[in-house]
């Protein structure tokens, strides 16, 4: 399994040149179920509400469209993702993206982000996805 971040969610659907080269092939494959966390989707509509993020339809669609009919899944955030986005060491003081990581960890799946972040933390060193990493 992998799950995608906000943005690499966005950018995928919407075949966002943003979405650098070497990570398609892992989104793309199709033995890979994708998945992402309900917190993406709150991100997503935080971005639309402030005009951060423009679609070409209703959001309400758009997420239908990007998520049923595409096949992700999304996961909910439990009551063990959240301990475990509150254990996490402070090195992102973002909360969301540490709950995205928690839902990565929890479900032991893999996680593509472009995060600066996120390869400060030990815990991402086998499941989160580098331009170094075989697809």
């Amino acid at each position: 399994m992998l799950i995608l971040d906000t943005h690499v969610w966005l950018w995928w659907i919407e075949q966002d040149a943003k979405l650098p080269r070497w990570l398609t092939p892992f989104i793309a494959n199709a033995a890979t179920p994708l998945a992402l966390s309900a917190v993406s989707v709150y991100e997503l509509s935080l971005g639309v509400a402030r005009s951060r993020i423009v679609l070409n339809q209703p959001l309400a669609e758009w997420i239908q469209q990007a998520t049923w009919e595409t096949g992700i899944q999304v996961f909910p955030v439990t009551a063990e993702i959240a301990r475990c986005a509150g254990q996490l060491p402070r090195h992102h003081l973002d909360s969301l993206d540490r709950l995205i990581i928690a839902t990565a960890l929890t479900h032991q799946a893999q996680l593509a982000s472009l995060d600066d972040k996120f390869p400060l933390y030990a815990e991402l060193a086998e499941v989160l996805i580098r331009r170094d990493t075989t697809p």
